[in-house]
């Protein structure tokens, strides 16, 4: 399962970049970052990221049997990560080893949620996709 979630992840990484940054990004390949964090309530968050110098980074996130695959924002510190699909409404904020999971419906009166707080990372593991 987590293999498919990261083909998508790849896939939807191509579509969002543009031909020239895809150039520049295919003799640096993409770096991968699998990371599993356990929440203050005793669930579990497994995250996939894959960064490249050339552009955003995304991610798939693994929460309660769901598998959202999300893109980096803008943070005033650490990462912040929101589905593509904002029907979804899950989002995700780490600092350092520390996390969140929220909800955002897809409303524009609704309020963010907290769904997890207090997630702190249990084992990562970084490789390089081959070009």
């Amino acid at each position: 399962m987590l293999r498919i979630a990261l083909l998508l992840l790849c896939l939807q990484f191509m579509q969002v970049q543009s031909v020239r940054a895809r150039g520049e990004a295919g003799a640096q390949g993409q770096q991968v970052l699998e990371s599993t964090y356990l929440c203050a309530n005793g669930q579990g968050v497994h995250l996939t990221y894959l960064y490249d110098l050339a552009g955003p980074a995304l991610a798939v996130m693994g929460y309660q049997g769901q598998q959202v695959v999300m893109r980096q924002t803008r943070s005033a510190s650490g990462l912040r990560f929101v589905a593509l699909d904002e029907q979804a409404g899950l989002r995700w904020h780490v600092k350092g080893d520390a996390g969140i999971v929220l909800f955002l419906a897809a409303d524009h009166t609704a309020s963010e949620r907290v769904l997890a707080r207090d997630c702190r990372e249990a084992g990562s593991r970084a490789y390089r996709l081959p070009h």
